[in-house]
């Protein structure tokens, strides 16, 4: 039996200083990675022309990510897709297991828990009922059917009907970079932003000021080596 492919899918704008920790962090399962940049002007779009096996595309962000997303899955030419954001990383277990996940008879799709991460390395995430599990559908088989609704703007979903079997992993972990990235002021800009797109999420775009909220910060189950990200975040 052949393995099955996996196409890596992923937007951008501006990530120039994190995208080496992205791609770096994809590359040992990806057969292709596919990249949607939004006509970035910090040097995103010369980095990405020099990296081997990326394909590369731009298209003007309308402020619609379903829309944004759906282009870059519809560029995929893999058995299987990958959605991962471009300030999230794969943990070391997750990327292990992902060549066997793709290779089930039964599932349609996946979903993996999400750490939030707050400080490292080493790394800690933040637990509360907000952030923990926070389970993402990112995992998926090549079919039309995965597309973004586009009924919402910001925090876009698969259609719920119709997605076939499905497995959550608690055990496997995205490592979302979001809090370390972006200092608390650039965090509020961006949920006002967001509220401002969509308004009525207050409750999803809040978990981005995790400082208001009660939480504990907590260690990481799962380990992620990557020492790109180490070196970008060093010191933090």
């Amino acid at each position: 039996m052949t393995n099955p492919t996996l196409s890596v899918c992923l937007i951008t704008q501006n990530m120039a200083h994190f995208l080496p920790c992205v791609l770096e962090n994809v590359a040992p399962i990806a057969d292709e990675i596919v990249v949607v940049d939004s006509f970035s002007t910090d040097g995103t779009l010369e980095y990405l022309q020099a990296v081997p096996g990326v394909r590369l595309f731009q298209q003007v962000f309308s402020g619609h990510f379903g829309i944004q997303k759906n282009f870059a899955i519809s560029q995929a030419r893999c058995d299987w897709i990958l959605i991962v954001d471009s300030d999230e990383l794969l943990g070391d277990r997750l990327r292990e297991e992902i060549p066997r996940l793709t290779r089930s008879l039964w599932f349609t799709h996946y979903k993996f828990a999400r750490y939030w991460i707050c400080k490292g390395p080493p790394w800690h995430f933040v637990d509360s009922p907000a952030h923990m599990p926070d389970f993402q559908l990112r995992l998926f088989r090549n079919r039309r059917f995965f597309r973004y609704e586009t009924s919402k703007v910001v925090h876009t979903h698969f259609p719920r009907k119709g997605r076939g079997a499905c497995r959550k992993r608690d055990d496997l972990h995205i490592f979302h970079f979001d809090f370390m990235l972006r200092d608390r002021a650039s965090r509020e800009e961006k949920v006002a932003r967001y509220l401002n797109m969509e308004p009525g999420t207050a409750g999803t775009s809040m978990m981005y000021l995790y400082e208001d909220t009660p939480h504990q910060v907590k260690p990481c189950v799962e380990i992620l080596s990557s020492k790109v990200a180490t070196v970008v975040f060093a010191g933090s």
